[in-house]
């Protein structure tokens, strides 16, 4: 069973880098020098944004879970929690777009960039309740 379990984990892992290389490759095919650029602009939103603001989650998950494995306000309140980063980021986006940080061109890439960073974010977190599951 633990065999099957990691070997489906390593496949998922797998997968989603193999699937970013190719697209990278694609993409720099595909796209001209200006438009590849913006979309190295969502990536580092992507990354950079799941890293600072949501990867905490999911490590204090893992350090909670253990000790609290009945309590369904854990996984409760790690799920309220994720929606509270993702308002609090989509918030900070609307306020740096208001002030004029962000302008029009750039508009469409950072809105890409915070939605693969949210939906990257669920991917790791949810992976994190099977790894602890």
């Amino acid at each position: 069973m633990l065999i099957r379990h990691s070997f489906i984990y390593i496949l998922a892992r797998l997968l989603t880098g193999v699937f970013g290389m190719v697209t990278t490759a694609l993409l720099t095919r595909l796209l001209d020098p200006d438009r590849y650029g913006l979309y190295g602009l969502s990536l580092v939103v992507m990354s950079f944004g799941a890293t600072i603001g949501f990867d905490w989650l999911g490590l204090s998950f893992m350090r909670f879970y253990q000790g609290r494995k009945d309590d369904p306000l854990v996984i409760s309140t790690i799920l309220q929690l994720f929606l509270g980063l993702v308002v609090v980021t989509a918030g900070l986006a609307a306020l740096a777009g208001a002030a004029g940080v962000i302008n029009g061109r750039e508009a469409p890439m950072i809105c890409a960039g915070l939605l693969l960073m949210w939906s990257f974010s669920w991917f790791e977190l949810t992976a994190r309740f099977r790894v602890a599951d």
